[in-house]
């Protein structure tokens, strides 16, 4: 089962993941190459980022950080914040209003589509906002941290 395959940080490991150029420039090249070639709909346009999680502490979940901003999924108050802030939109910030920080495994879906996002907890819509410019494709993300805020970072709290 996936409970088997844990990945466990205690508050001071974080796993960090750096999107190359060259990966953002063979995607972009990939996509201008395949909608050349075939004019079916926007479903790659969905990105989907699927948390597991177990936890009985507050922290940061993820945080991804693109050209024009930055998302972090988190844990305060033992209830699951999503703040994201870009350049054009400003700072957003929302409290589900569920416990979370209860050592049970919760599921969290974030569903982007442009300017649409949506927000998933155990499998019921928790957020759903638009008119945020955030993309968080491939090209879009220079980073991604799972456990933390990168060190030094003021975003976290």
């Amino acid at each position: 089962t996936s409970e088997e395959l844990v990945l466990r940080l205690n508050g001071s490991e974080h796993i960090e993941f750096v999107i190359k150029e060259r990966f953002k420039r063979d995607h972009l090249l990939r996509d201008l190459l395949h909608d050349g070639m075939n004019n079916e709909g926007n479903a790659k346009d969905l990105i989907v980022i699927d948390i597991k999680f177990k936890t009985q502490d507050d922290g940061v979940l993820m945080f991804a950080l693109g050209q024009k901003g930055h998302v972090v999924l988190k844990i305060k108050d033992q209830k699951l914040v999503y703040v994201s802030e870009d350049s054009t939109s400003g700072r957003y910030e929302f409290t589900v209003d569920s416990v979370v920080a209860d050592g049970v495994w919760h599921v969290l879906s974030l569903f982007s589509n442009g300017q649409n996002i949506f927000l998933l907890l155990d499998g019921k819509q928790a957020m759903n906002t638009t008119d945020r410019d955030l993309n968080l494709t491939a090209v879009g993300v220079d980073r991604i941290v799972v456990g933390a805020a990168p060190p030094g970072d003021s975003r976290q709290s």
